[in-house]
């Protein structure tokens, strides 16, 4: 493929490609439609790009060496003079830089019929985005200079006030000013250097191109952006000495029937195949708008997503192949660099990106991941939506993304990158990695690692998944992993023993759907149960669960839960139980067995023939006392205590729901109910102080408001007191958190106490009403017989 420089595009003869057909075609000159963006590598603000553009280009010119400036696209136009006209869809800066450069140069060091040839040829240059800068390049091409090129064309009688208001003719007055720097530098004659910058050039569909393709192509917004930066920075560092690589880069490989270096391939497809990815996404964006005037503010930039989808790429890729451990990643500068999206796309410097790309295989890789999908987008981005929400609008493609999105986006980069995409057995991928990447404790960056480096584990069978899970590699990876996916490993072991008989996977996938399930059945098919009980288990499943947890109209009063509760053996199950009847715990208990057994409860009652069964089956368990053991035996009675009224209360249990309390704690040796980070919702649940509160409050006539739990007969707080005057006396009766039960009267300013007794000793209902008489005993032989009245 020949490569061309500026001069050849303004008055030479190029060779372009129609399909199969080669032409050759003499330009008149190039022009900058107006449908393109301003000039804006001259700008202010690009100082940076603008300094590193030409630092490469002068280095060039001074070493009289070739510099190869990528692909310019296009298209060629037949004026109305008949004139072939070459308008760039891409390359537009590039270009404009080396008209300017060609100015500056052919005016510092040409003269007599050499400079009024070169003249000619620079009037072929044009911009049409606005009239000024239109009538701006006709002026600059017939002009000279002595000293400083920008004041004197400021200066001079013909510039109005107008080019100043031009975006472009400003931009190009300020890069004036940055090649007279770069040139005085060098202090020697280029001239004739300036034809070994050269670049390819790839017209876009023959002869015509559409306002709707310029639009596409410049989905990068008026300013220069970061990711075009990016771009420059990759293309250099492909052909750099630096990259211990760069041969591999720079051997021709045939692309659409061109012989091309294979690092203008990677560029080309960047500009081209892979755009396309992000661009079709925008327009898909743009039609779910409702608002037409929302539609018509909306930013047709592709850059964000493209440097989303390469960070996110990277992340993986520094996750997978370092050798660090989980928390060294998450605090590496890298990491958090590309972790961190917000920043990614404020693009300073490639080192970053070169500590990445530097490893072997891991351009081509990507090459691979981005052809395979550009190829394959709609049928992919259909397969990865989760079998529980079909309706799901994320995609591999979407601005943001949380932790699970990265495993999966993890899990499909695996398998492009490796494999002949197949759309049967990526789904059976897919399902898997979904599988377990929606696991409720992947919920901070530690968990998100170890599961991307399981899934690379496992992406060596990703070709065809289900045939892995048979081999004996898998099953040492199961019985080397000592973390909670092991029992989702041995799941997705059986259930791909099963699935390969259409009878199976029709109701092992149904099964998987269900919203509080997420893929994890493993609590119905475990025990490898015949189609026939499966079937029974998965439709009583269905009514004993919604998406929020336990099915609420099955029972609105917890019993599913609370039948759960009540079947728990010892003291370290009380305790360390999460006490809610949430979707996020209900998902916990079905994927977790630990030294519970809530898989296997819950598996005998999806196992029995009805619903009628099931309500009767936990009603029965909810009438047993408990039968749990303690922490040592002295401990028995009050862990049984606590355990019961766990789940005997309905109401107490929807107070818990309510108020999130939901964790059991010991509290001076007491046990307690408590909401986690308050001081107030706390209840005392080992002994009879509720029922002894309920009692008193008849006896002495008190107001529970604010103490009690609901419409239940618990009261919350560690101390719990209540004021009772009588007469223009003050008392307080407390039900202590050490176990006492006091009176104490208010005289002057201090309290004194009239009773104290320890209430934890009363084991019966029958003897709170002994407990209460003795208190009434005491007080008619030793209190004020107006005391008395407090039981009146």
């Amino acid at each position: 493929m020949n490569k061309y420089n500026l001069i050849n595009l303004l008055s030479d003869t190029i060779e372009i490609s129609e399909g199969e057909t080669l032409k050759r075609v003499k330009l008149d000159g190039i022009k900058v439609p107006i449908i393109q963006r301003d000039y804006a590598q001259g700008r202010k603000n690009e100082k940076i790009i603008r300094d590193r553009f030409l630092s490469a280009i002068f280095e060039a010119l001074d070493n009289n060496r070739e510099l190869e400036l990528d692909f310019v696209y296009g298209s060629i136009k037949i004026n109305n003079n008949d004139e072939k006209v070459f308008l760039p869809l891409d390359g537009q800066q590039r270009l404009t830089t080396l008209y300017l450069l060609y100015w500056f140069v052919g005016n510092k060091e040409l003269k007599d019929q050499e400079l009024t040839d070169l003249r000619k040829k620079l009037l072929g240059f044009t911009y049409a985005t606005r009239t000024t800068a239109t009538a701006f390049c006709e002026k600059l091409a017939e002009i000279n200079f002595k000293e400083d090129p920008s004041k004197e064309i400021r200066k001079s009688y013909w510039f109005h006030k107008r080019f100043e208001k031009d975006p472009t003719v400003i931009a190009m007055l300020n890069m004036l000013d940055a090649i007279k720097i770069k040139y005085d530098e060098i202090n020697k004659p280029i001239f004739s250097n300036l034809n070994k910058l050269c670049f390819y050039i790839l017209p876009l569909d023959g002869f015509e191109l559409t306002d709707e393709l310029y639009i596409k192509m410049n989905a990068r917004g008026k300013q220069l952006t970061d990711f075009e930066n990016l771009k420059a920075d990759l293309n250099n560092w492909l052909i750099s000495d630096s990259n211990k690589m760069k041969e591999n880069f720079q051997k021709e490989i045939n692309y659409n029937s061109l012989s091309i270096p294979y690092y203008l391939v990677l560029l080309s497809k960047i500009d081209n195949e892979w755009t396309n990815i992000f661009w079709n996404h925008l327009l898909k964006l743009k039609d779910s708008l409702k608002n037409e005037e929302e539609k018509e503010k909306m930013k047709m930039v592709v850059d964000p997503f493209f440097m989303n989808f390469i960070s996110r790429y990277i992340v993986n890729t520094y996750i997978l192949e370092s050798t660090k451990t989980n928390l060294e990643i998450e605090i590496s500068i890298i990491f958090r660099f590309f972790y961190n999206e917000a920043y990614n796309q404020k693009y300073n410097s490639f080192d970053m990106y070169e500590e990445v790309f530097k490893q072997d295989n891991v351009i081509q890789n990507l090459e691979k991941t981005l052809d395979t999908l550009a190829q394959n987008y709609q049928e992919i981005a259909e397969i990865i939506k989760p079998i529980w929400n079909k309706g799901t609008n994320w995609s591999l493609t979407d601005e943001r993304i949380n932790q699970q999105q990265r495993i999966l986006f993890c899990g499909i980069c695996l398998y492009l990158e490796k494999k002949t995409f197949e759309p049967t057995y990526f789904a059976n991928w897919i399902r898997v990695v979904w599988n377990l990447a929606i696991d409720p404790d992947i919920r901070s960056i530690g968990p998100m690692i170890n599961t991307m480096k399981l899934i690379k584990e496992l992406s060596i069978g990703s070709e065809n998944i289900y045939t892995y899970f048979a081999t004996q590699e898998f099953q040492d990876i199961i019985n080397n992993r000592k973390d909670f996916f092991k029992t989702q490993l041995e799941e997705e072991k059986i259930k791909a023993s099963l699935i390969i008989d259409p009878n199976w996977e029709e109701y092992i996938l149904k099964a998987e759907s269900h919203p509080l399930f997420l893929g994890n059945i493993g609590f119905l098919i475990n025990d490898n149960p015949e189609i026939d009980l499966f079937k029974k288990r998965i439709e009583n499943a269905f009514l004993l669960f919604d998406n929020s947890g336990s099915n609420k109209s099955f029972s609105s009063k917890h019993d599913l839960f609370r039948y759960l509760i009540s079947k728990f053996s010892n003291w370290n199950q009380i305790q360390n139980f999460i006490y809610s009847d949430s979707e996020n715990n209900w998902r916990l208990i079905l994927r977790r067995d630990t030294a519970y057994k809530n898989k296997q409860f819950i598996k005998e009652i999806c196992s029995l023939d009805s619903i009628d069964k099931i309500k009767e089956h936990i009603t029965a368990a909810l009438l047993i006392e408990s039968s749990a053991t303690g922490w040592n035996t002295d401990s028995v009675i009050k862990v049984r205590k606590a355990h019961t009224n766990l789940y005997f209360d309905t109401g107490f249990c929807s107070w818990m729901q309510t108020t999130g309390a939901n964790k059991v704690k010991l509290l001076q040796e007491y046990i307690y109910i408590i909401r986690p980070g308050a001081w107030y919702d706390k209840v005392m649940i080992d002994c009879f102080r509720n029922e002894l509160i309920t009692l008193a409050l008849v006896e002495f006539k008190l107001n529970s408001e604010g103490k009690q739990c609901g419409n239940s007969m618990f009261f919350k707080e560690e101390n719990i007191k209540f004021t009772k005057h009588i007469g223009d006396r003050l008392f307080v009766i407390i039900f202590g958190a050490t176990g006492y039960f006091t009176i104490k009267e208010k005289i002057n300013e201090d309290w004194i106490e009239i009773i104290s007794e320890n209430y934890t000793k009363i084991s019966a209902i029958d003897e709170l009403t002994i407990f209460m008489n003795n208190y009434k005993n005491k007080l008619e032989t030793n209190v004020d017989k107006e005391l008395i009245r407090l039981f009146e």
